[in-house]
């Protein structure tokens, strides 16, 4: 089981994990793409997160799956550099319990990387 795991599941994630940060990269990050987000209109109510029927869109999807695969393969650094972009996107419609699954990720990939709580 461990050899199927490392030899087609890990590739696999991380692939998935480098096409997903490639096209986060491309819309989010940059000066001019921060500087159009700043001024963009959101497409959802400032309530809608409140709603029953709440579903992410796209983009949110697709930074929730990166964050949430770097999580799994162990990649804390790409965890905590992406967990940003939905938790933010999360409270300002206020879903907040992906905004919390989110903080969540970011408390745990600080721990990890934080060599003195990992050597206790």
């Amino acid at each position: 089981m461990r050899r199927i795991i490392e030899k087609f599941l890990l590739p696999f994630a991380i692939q998935k994990i480098q096409a997903v940060e490639a096209t986060v990269r491309r819309t989010r990050s940059g000066k001019l793409n921060m500087f159009k987000n700043f001024f963009k209109e959101s497409e959802r109510g400032e309530n809608d997160g409140t709603k029953s029927n709440f579903k992410m869109n796209r983009s949110e999807l697709e930074l929730r799956n990166l964050v949430d695969l770097a999580f799994v393969i162990q990649d804390y650094q790409t965890t905590k550099q992406f967990v940003e972009f939905p938790m933010d996107d999360f409270k300002k419609i206020k879903a907040f319990q992906h905004a919390a699954h989110c903080e969540e990720l970011r408390l745990y990939s600080r721990l990890c990387l934080d060599k003195e709580y990992s050597t206790t």
